[in-house]
């Protein structure tokens, strides 16, 4: 958060991503733990977004968020989960990324 005259209150929405790859990886693991190879639900919610804008190191300020809260859900089989985590991930994630003003990729991944 900046304290300085021109406060603006942002969201880190790369930390987000990175936090559901982890949730991703850690549903692998207890996936392989528990020889599981079905599909999974998984979802994400991030609430508390309303009028919060994206941080851009460098970059000109981004528009608010609309919406008070994010909500996505996704189902992912075993193949996915495993050969494609960085795609679960982004079905969880990317429409908020796009949301706040963030391109079509999400570059960390």
């Amino acid at each position: 958060m900046n304290f300085g005259v021109n406060r603006v209150e942002i969201v880190m929405d790369l930390v987000i991503v990175g936090l559901t790859k982890r949730l991703v990886m850690a549903t692998v693991a207890i996936a392989d733990v528990a020889d599981f190879l079905g599909s999974w639900d998984l979802g994400i919610a991030v609430i508390g977004l309303g009028g919060l804008r994206r941080y851009q190191p460098g970059f000109d300020i981004a528009p608010p968020y609309s919406d008070a809260a994010y909500r996505q859900t996704t189902r992912a089989t075993h193949e996915q989960l495993t050969q494609y985590p960085d795609s679960v991930a982004e079905a969880l994630t990317g429409r908020l990324h796009r949301g706040l003003g963030g391109g079509p990729e999400i570059i960390p991944l």
